[in-house]
């Protein structure tokens, strides 16, 4: 009797016990379960000779190049190589692939498998837009592709052979940078698994376990050290990734007479890249106790076409003077091409808008909301003028509505002679949103975006981290965060948004999913759905234009006038979402939809948020001539080698003679690859000098420790001199030892206990215990005079007669 099973879930949903394959996401803690379930499960499938499966094939061509003829008809002995070949050929083409039937009887067993491209069939309709939904659909993954690799078992049960072979694609192919996020390229070999669980029997969180693996699997390579300062350290790893990786990254710093590292400022390609298209915003912060030398990190940052932060660069500086800021601002215009950005937006530091109006003449300063409601808090204690304050905060008012509720807020609250009421006013075109609405804000009216990425870096340095682990650690950070976007493009590229079926502008938001990236799109889709509670109370044509005034269903409130030019379709709305934020609001959708428009005016699709914003941009991509050059030859190297080493001991470490036999075998290469260095020492392995540039230039030296906003009295300490480190005496008020050891005099002591006791807390509730504790202290202080005989003026000392005064 035959069984037949189909899987439409997904490779990475379930083991398949047959091809001996377990697909997980090492990113979860599930993973973990997983592993520690079934260790046998795990088979890693390119064990198998790549070489040998070619040979048995007969390939002449590339992967990518071959057609059905090539392969159909083929055998192979075991269906596992089959397996190898196909996710070997899917990774080099650029697609995933899932197992869609499996065929087997009780007396052949597997006789038949059929691996297909994970996006062929489609999404069934119930699944897109059910009555009861809460939660967001997922996105759609199918679309109805046919490639496949069809194996049958020969009747005698000693080959594979290939039945069919569809090599035809209806969708575009993964990109070289987006294999890592297919399904069947996430998996656990068997290798990888051991170390996992060893790691995680170290105590190890899986987050740790991950980013460990990242670096392994990235052959982070770190050439021998012999700087002698922590600031050399810092300027050979830049000068290393300008030979190797990154040569159009910026570098540059400043010194002082003594030589010391005052300032540094270094944006990689990636931040050149991610400016040049989204120049438009820009937030910068200062963060501290990131460093040994408590140098405030300056992290400047922005909105992406994702509505996710990106990042434009980093700098250290010498304190927060307008000097400081002045110099990294301008060193940023100088790598970014003298491109000012359109907005910035601060915590409304003196220094830094200073610096601003100095270096961005041109650019529009925003203050923080979230710093000015904590002020409003703080000055103004209470709770009714903050409520108030905000709203003048965030809320759409015309400039005469404003205005007059500005001046009845004071009235209210009688603030006409409050300073800090007089100072805010004077700053109001920097942070009312009636006076910036037309001003594009990417969504940020607060500095919460410096602040996340803040918390985040802060997960990888402490106040204790030297210069040259602090560069190391912030690269890692930075890498993340652009694996997450490269995740984003990853999404937009290969799934397609779920479209509810009983939308009523669904066409509206098939356009806007076709253009723009997913997080866009569902912010548009939320704007459309609201769109129905407002109707239009009001309409007259101007000119060339139709002006529609519109109100909420049951609501009294607001009107809002959209603006319809009948020369592009652009339309305006009274709210200034669409300027501000780049989102066009529901008011806009409510006119559209009267005016039975089909298809929306490409005015109110910003390009900065389509999916390919970049595209036409300066690309700050490494040449091909960089690729080749020694150290990233011996990156690539180390990385093949470990791979293949840590497989090997996870097999050789099962069997006595298979670890014997490993350790003589790798004693013996180790012998024979030094004796090789020692004749012939490789070019490639000498230190990268540690300066940024060819031209000598004098050692730098440490920078020295200073005071800032950030730094507390217990971590500052002036050059030169030792912080003190150690509990405090109680009596004498040296480090370094306790009360019960201490050598003070008795006087000291007694003087202290004095001092305790007219500050005791039970002196007030106790009148009679206040006369026993003054009748015990005169008769101390008598014998301490004497000096002469035993203490008789009371038995016990005034410390235990005060606690058992206080026990009575």
């Amino acid at each position: 009797m035959e069984e037949t099973t189909e899987s439409t879930s997904g490779y990475s949903h379930e083991l398949v016990e047959n091809s001996g394959t377990c697909t997980v996401n090492i990113e979860s803690d599930q993973c973990m379960a997983n592993v520690e379930e079934d260790e046998t499960a795990l088979a890693d499938v390119s064990s198998y000779d790549w070489l040998s499966i070619v040979d048995m094939l007969g390939l002449q061509k590339h992967l990518a190049e071959l057609v059905s003829g090539d392969v159909v008809g083929k055998e192979l002995p075991l269906l596992e190589m089959w397996e190898c070949f196909y996710t070997t050929y899917s990774r080099s083409v650029g697609f995933g692939i899932r197992i869609h039937t499996t065929s087997s009887n009780q007396s052949r067993g597997v006789w038949r498998r059929e691996w297909v491209c994970a996006r062929q069939r489609f999404k069934r309709e119930k699944f897109l837009s059910p009555a009861d939904r809460k939660r967001r659909p997922r996105d759609c993954t199918r679309c109805g592709c046919t490639a496949c690799l069809h194996v049958l078992k020969s009747m005698s049960g000693t080959s594979w052979k290939v039945q069919r072979f569809d090599t035809n694609h209806n969708h575009v192919l993964a990109a070289q940078e987006h294999l890592q996020f297919l399904r069947s390229n996430r998996k656990v070999t068997s290798s990888q698994a051991s170390q996992i669980r060893t790691y995680k029997y170290a105590g190890l969180r899986t987050c740790d376990i991950v980013n460990l693996m990242v670096q392994q699997a990235a052959a982070a390579m770190h050439r021998a050290e012999t700087v002698e300062t922590d600031s050399e350290g810092l300027l050979g790893y830049l000068a290393s990734k300008i030979d190797s990786t990154d040569p159009t990254l910026y570098a540059k710093y400043a010194i002082d007479e003594e030589d010391r590292l005052c300032h540094i400022f270094w944006p990689d390609s990636g931040c050149q890249r991610d400016y040049m298209c989204f120049s438009d915003v820009l937030a910068f912060d200062t963060t501290y106790r990131s460093n040994a030398f408590n140098k405030p990190l300056v992290m400047f940052v922005g909105v992406n076409n994702h509505f996710r932060t990106c990042v434009f660069g980093f700098a250290l500086l010498l304190n927060e003077k307008i000097e400081s800021y002045k110099w990294v601002l301008e060193n940023f215009l100088d790598c970014m091409h003298r491109r000012q950005p359109a907005v910035v937006v601060t915590d409304g530091d003196a220094s830094m808008k200073a610096a601003i109006i100095l270096c961005f003449p041109d650019s529009t300063h925003r203050l923080c909301g979230w710093h000015l409601s904590t002020n409003a808090t703080s000055n103004i204690k209470s709770p009714d003028f903050t409520k108030a304050f905000q709203k003048l905060l965030y809320s759409h008012y015309n400039i005469p509505q404003w205005y007059e509720r500005w001046d009845a807020l004071l009235d209210k609250f009688e603030l006409h002679d409050s300073a800090w009421a007089a100072t805010t006013y004077e700053q109001r075109l920097h942070w009312a949103e009636t006076f910036l609405k037309t001003h594009f804000f990417g969504g940020m009216s607060t500095t919460q975006r410096c602040e996340s990425i803040n918390s985040y870096i802060k997960r990888f340095l402490n106040c204790k981290i030297p210069l040259r682990n602090f560069i190391r650690h912030v690269d890692i950070a930075q890498r993340n965060i652009r694996e997450s976007e490269r995740h984003d493009d990853f999404i937009n590229y290969y799934t397609e948004p779920a479209y509810p079926t009983d939308a009523t502008l669904i066409g509206y938001l098939r356009q806007y999913g076709v253009a723009c990236t997913r997080q866009v799109f569902h912010m548009v889709k939320l704007e459309v759905d609201l769109e129905s509670r407002y109707n239009i109370v009001g309409h007259e044509a101007e000119g060339m234009s139709n002006i529609f005034k519109l109100r909420k269903f049951n609501h009294q409130g607001s009107e809002y006038t959209v603006t319809h030019s009948m020369v592009d379709n652009h339309l305006e709305c009274s709210c200034r979402q669409f300027e501000s934020d780049g989102i066009p609001c529901r008011h806009i959708f409510a006119v559209m939809k009267n005016l039975d428009l089909q298809h929306i005016p490409p005015t109110l699709i910003k390009r900065r948020f389509t999916v390919r914003a970049k595209e036409g941009v300066m690309d700050f991509v490494v040449p091909p001539s960089y690729q080749d050059v020694p150290q990233v030859v011996k990156m690539s190297r180390f990385g093949t080698l470990n791979s293949l080493a840590t497989h090997m001991n996870s097999l050789a470490a099962k069997l006595d003679s298979s670890y014997n036999i490993a350790k003589d075998k790798m004693r013996e290469l180790i012998l024979q690859f030094q004796l090789a260095l020692e004749e012939q020492q490789d070019p490639a392995s000498s230190d990268i000098p540690n300066e940024c540039s060819s031209t000598p230039r004098r050692l730098v030296r440490d920078p020295v420790i200073v005071r800032t906003k950030g730094c507390r009295d217990s971590d500052f300490s002036e050059p030169g001199v030792q912080r003190q480190v150690g509990n405090k005496c109680g009596r004498c008020s040296v480090r370094g030892h306790y009360r019960t050891t201490c050598r003070a005099p008795m006087e000291q002591d007694s003087q202290a206990t004095t001092k305790d006791m007219k500050l005791h807390p039970t002196q007030m509730r106790h009148p009679q215990l206040q006369a026993t504790i003054n009748h015990s202290q005169a008769a101390y202080k008598e014998w301490q005079s004497t000096g002469n005989g035993n203490y008789t003026g009371t038995t016990t000392s005034p410390e235990t007669e005060v606690s058992n005064s206080a026990r009575m």
